[in-house]
């Protein structure tokens, strides 16, 4: 069943990264909720995020952090939304933005809007690789992140609990595994599988390449993810992380084999060692349990219907 909201929801909510693929269907979310006012930070407009209003902060210079504070004084957000970051580049620009921004971003609110929840973006590469392959990853799992992303993303989190303690704000960490939707970007996995089916397509091609699809991964609907920060919000926690998942494996073989289904024409995956990964997990995939206890969220959505959404961006009916 989808989360309830027993307890009246806030009237304003501050969203980070708003022209980012979750943060359009949060707004979404938040708007069923009944939030009355969204307040964006990003480079878009409210028009296209869905936002009332939008402002284009840098959270490295002061003058934006001050035009930031203004606002929050003005209209203060009862919940925060920090989804803005990045999945690549250099070790020093992951620290930069994973980590640096969420530090100064959580000193903001600590100062202009202190009595907020504020819900951290998390992800499932802070686990690494586990020893116990085949195994749901609990929360309780230390991290042993195996790549530069997933080591910025346990900075930030290691640093908004331990700013969480120090301030006495409520931070809460949503670690965010394979998330599936409408408008997934072609950079991640399942959005990269339905690009080069287009473009086989368009170009006459019978096949499109892929790497390793033996692995086994956790996939969870971008609806049922964005339900899930607001679950989140809602428990006003002191730095606690919270899986946000499926709860079920699938091999990559499964997920292209439904991709591609969805296309006019009969599409064959294509082996390409180019795209293989040495050192990969074989199985990777949560336990929401602890969420579910907290708040009661569990996920609804098929992945078949989160493929057909996902495939929705580039057919037509």
């Amino acid at each position: 069943m989808h989360p309830t909201y027993a307890s009246p929801v806030p009237q304003c909510a501050l969203v980070t990264g708003v022209s980012g693929f979750t943060a359009r269907h949060l707004v979404r979310e938040l708007r069923r909720t009944g939030v009355r006012w969204i307040e964006g930070v990003g480079r878009v407009s409210q028009g296209i995020c869905g936002c009332d209003h939008v402002t284009a902060v840098r959270l490295e210079e002061q003058d934006s952090l001050q035009e930031l504070k203004a606002g929050l004084r003005a209209n203060p957000p009862g919940w925060v939304f920090h989804l803005a970051g990045i999945w690549r580049g250099s070790v020093e620009e992951l620290e930069l933005i994973n980590v640096d921004y969420t530090r100064r971003l959580l000193e903001v609110i600590n100062d202009a809007a202190p009595e907020a929840s504020v819900v951290i973006a998390g992800s499932a590469a802070e686990y690494g690789i586990p020893q116990n392959s085949g195994n749901a990853i609990e929360e309780t799992l230390s991290g042993a992140p195996s790549t530069p992303y997933g080591l910025s993303k346990l900075r930030q989190t290691e640093t908004a609990r331990a700013l969480s303690v120090r301030y006495g704000v409520r931070v809460g960490i949503a670690r965010f595994f394979n998330l599936v939707g409408h408008g997934l970007s072609p950079s991640l996995l399942p959005g990269a599988i339905v690009h080069r089916a287009r473009i086989a397509l368009a170009e006459g091609a019978d096949s499109i390449r892929v790497g390793n699809t033996d692995s086994l991964r956790d996939f969870v609907d971008v609806g049922d993810a964005v339900r899930a920060l607001a679950c989140i919000a809602r428990a006003q926690t002191f730095g606690e992380v919270f899986n946000v998942c499926s709860g079920r494996p699938v091999s990559i073989h499964t997920l292209v084999e439904e991709i591609l289904a969805r296309f006019p024409r009969r599409l064959t995956a294509r082996p390409d060692e180019s795209l293989m990964r040495a050192g990969e997990a074989t199985c990777i995939y949560g336990s929401y349990e602890k969420l579910s206890k907290r708040s009661g969220w569990t996920p609804t959505t098929p992945l078949s219907s989160s493929i057909a959404a996902l495939c929705s961006d580039d057919l037509t009916p």
